[in-house]
């Protein structure tokens, strides 16, 4: 065939469109369905592994359609992405949860039943494009796999900038859409385009294919280390988005990062084979390691989450330099591309699947640190193209790296036995949970962040049965329970309570109390049962419902409840479905005439309460910020937003001498004719995290 810059044109804005789009799905998904699983890292790492295995099942199609002449091929993809283009259709009505099968399960069934198709069909551009390009040009097509790297990253940098704060998710549905329509209309001019010059020149095409039957194949041992360094670059990419986002930094905008980290890498490396240089990143990687193992110790979380975020480029770097170094003539790519896929899927299966059930904590990154530790050494120690050109000092670098390991080991050890005494340490699909025993308190962690804690009598090593932390007697939660009581004449209370976490609240239940906690991880409430005495001891009836808090009070006939408290936030990782308009509306119904909506709001990275107020605003609810500073060994500082049709509670916390009785805690009552900013009034349609960030 003769170069033609149409046809190449073409081809490169295939494979960059094609990525692109396969891309911006993907957070777009994860916006949809993450929320309505607890809104945990995990659940992104789920989201990931399903994507990985389309693009598994991409590659492979794409191999098998590798056997067939340009022509038959150039007729199925044209085909294929008509009929694909005029039947892709993403609903966003819909729950998006299958409660009847674990979470795991579930997000792979409605994430295949919406998305596997068109996803799958995108998957196959690049390698098909590439091998189109090899056939026409007769050179190495493997530019155009870091074009496609180019485009998927360009997707995760767009989106939570560009797209998610200045569209709803409906219009970024069909903005997908209409992207995907016009990527089908330019696959058909290329496939029509190369349909065109095989018909003039079969001959040549055919000879070409023949050739290419009669390639030697890959060896074993080059196809086991594609599939190795694939399954450990996405292992290493799964345990630190857990790690950064669980242990530094549970910010949901960053559970893209990693992702953006790791694509940036692979765009690096198979640009060009100068940029991975053996010996800078076999000495930047153990020292960047051992940075991260101790700079926990100084408690400071931001330079922490930049070391890390080095660490996974640079270990991901290795991966993928040692994959493009080893690299395949360009007749075997679309094997090449498939032990790829092969190795990210078998990696994802690890981390989802595997690794939840043998550990009971991220133990992953560690294993991937070992495992970089002792392949920089044995490198160090065999291969000439390091810049450790003495064998003296081959041997010393080695040795450095073997005590490195046991370094590794010994501060992994110590961070474990601090001062606080392990009860309990369980991990499931929503996280890992710790029980830990210090200074006469048990308390409840979710990566650093504590749910919770009971204080237990020296004595007698039995609890107290007296509200902690963010529940305690001057929270916002203990002076609304104490002035609603007063407001009932203290008969008794209907308390609906959205997230369990130890079960503190039910330390305020009294005689002929109910209260109702809704909690979506069995693991919690297997934990507040067993490890801790708040609900064992309350004087109320209690009763914890399973599943997510919104999607079961919508299933619900009105509970009439006189306080409903929202307190669902792991870490700081937000479930945004919980505080849409739609949602409060769901409260609104399940609640009292004279009720409240308790909206804990307490949040290191994000301003919630901006959210709460304009949402009170446009639903023309009362609304009082409570705020919280710690004044004994039992409390911590909190933040709530309180909401009410009626304005009685707005009258009796005026009446009160606040600065007499809590003299900790002061309250703003917003007003009600503040004009309302729509950016921040969160619907099921549009939220924006990114606006909401603490400054």
């Amino acid at each position: 065939m003769q170069k033609n810059c149409f046809i190449s044109i073409n081809l490169c804005l295939s494979v960059f469109l094609g990525a692109f789009l396969i891309f911006m799905i993907q957070p777009l998904a994860g916006k949809i369905i993450l929320p309505k699983y607890g809104g945990g890292a995990q659940i992104w790492c789920v989201c990931l592994f399903f994507f990985q295995a389309i693009l598994l099942l991409g590659y492979t199609i794409a191999y098998l359609l590798n056997f067939l002449k340009p022509r038959t091929l150039a007729i199925i993809y044209i085909l294929s992405a008509l009929i694909i283009s005029l039947t892709v259709k993403i609903p966003i009505s819909t729950d998006w949860i299958l409660s009847d099968y674990h979470p795991s399960l579930s997000i792979l069934l409605i994430l295949s039943f919406y998305l596997a198709l068109p996803v799958s069909f995108l998957s196959t551009i690049s390698i098909t494009a590439q091998n189109w390009y090899r056939i026409s040009f007769k050179d190495s097509p493997y530019y155009l796999y870091a074009l496609s790297n180019a485009g998927s990253f360009l997707a995760l940098l767009i989106y939570p900038f560009l797209i998610e704060p200045n569209l709803t998710i409906s219009q970024s549905v069909k903005l997908w859409e209409y992207l995907y329509k016009i990527l089908s209309l330019v696959i058909c001019i290329m496939a029509f385009l190369i349909l065109k010059t095989s018909h003039i020149e079969p001959s040549c095409v055919f000879e070409q294919i023949q050739e290419e039957k009669t390639v030697t194949k890959p060896v074993l041992s080059k196809c086991s280390l594609w599939l190795l360094f694939s399954a450990i670059g996405n292992i290493t990419l799964l345990s630190f988005t857990n790690f950064i986002l669980k242990d530094i930094a549970p910010v949901p905008l960053l559970w893209i990062l990693p992702l953006a980290i790791y694509l940036g890498a692979f765009a690096i490396c198979f640009s060009s084979e100068h940029f991975y240089k053996r010996c800078f990143f076999f000495i930047i990687t153990p020292l960047l390691t051992l940075l991260m193992l101790f700079y926990p110790f100084t408690g400071q979380k931001m330079p922490l989450f930049i070391i890390n975020s080095l660490l996974l480029f640079s270990i991901s770097i290795i991966c993928c330099g040692e994959i493009y170094k080893s690299r395949p003539d360009p007749k075997n790519l679309s094997i090449f591309y498939l032990l790829i896929g092969l190795g990210g899927v078998l990696g994802g299966v690890f981390v989802n699947f595997i690794a939840p059930y043998i550990f009971n904590n991220y133990f992953e990154i560690n294993l991937v640190i070992l495992f970089m530790t002792f392949f920089i050494g044995f490198c160090a120690y065999h291969c000439s193209d390091t810049a450790i050109k003495h064998k003296i000092s081959l041997k010393i670098y080695s040795f450095l790296l073997i005590l490195f390991c046991s370094v590794q080991f010994f501060v992994f050890f110590i961070q474990k036995n601090n001062n606080f005494k392990e009860i309990s340490v369980q991990r499931n699909f929503y996280g890992v949970s710790k029980v830990l025993y210090k200074e006469n308190k048990l308390s409840l962690y979710n990566g650093t962040v504590v749910h919770g804690f009971q204080a237990i009598n020296p004595e007698n090593q039995k609890f107290y049965n007296i509200p902690t932390a963010y529940y305690a007697n001057n929270s916002a939660f203990g002076i609304i329970n104490k002035l609603f009581r007063s407001y009932r004449n203290n008969k008794p209370l209907k308390i609906g309570v959205i997230g369990l976490g130890i079960g503190t609240v039910a330390a305020y239940g009294k005689k002929g109390d109910k209260f109702d906690f809704y909690e979506i991880d069995p693991q919690i409430s297997n934990i507040a049962f067993t490890k801790f005495g708040f609900l064992k001891n309350t004087k109320a009836n209690v009763n914890v419902i399973p599943g997510d808090g919104r999607l079961s009070l919508k299933k619900q006939p009105a509970q009439n409840y006189d306080i409903i408290l929202v307190d669902v936030f792991s870490g700081d990782s937000i479930p945004v479905h919980i505080l849409t308009k739609e949602a409060i509306e769901i409260y609104i119904k399940h609640l009292k005439k004279d009720g409240l909506i308790l909206i804990h709001t307490s949040n290191d990275y994000l301003n919630l309460t901006l959210v709460i107020k304009n949402l009170a605003l446009d639903l023309k609810l009362n609304d009082i910020d409570i705020n919280t500073k710690n004044d004994n060994k039992f409390s911590y500082d909190s933040t709530y937003c309180v909401l009410s049709k009626e304005s009685w509670i707005i009258d009796k916390i005026t009446k009160l001498n606040f600065k007499k009785e809590y003299p900790y805690t002061n309250y703003f009552i917003e007003s009600k004719t503040d004009k309302i900013n729509k950016n921040f009034v969160w619907t099921d349609d549009y939220s924006n995290l990114f606006s909401i960030l603490n400054k």
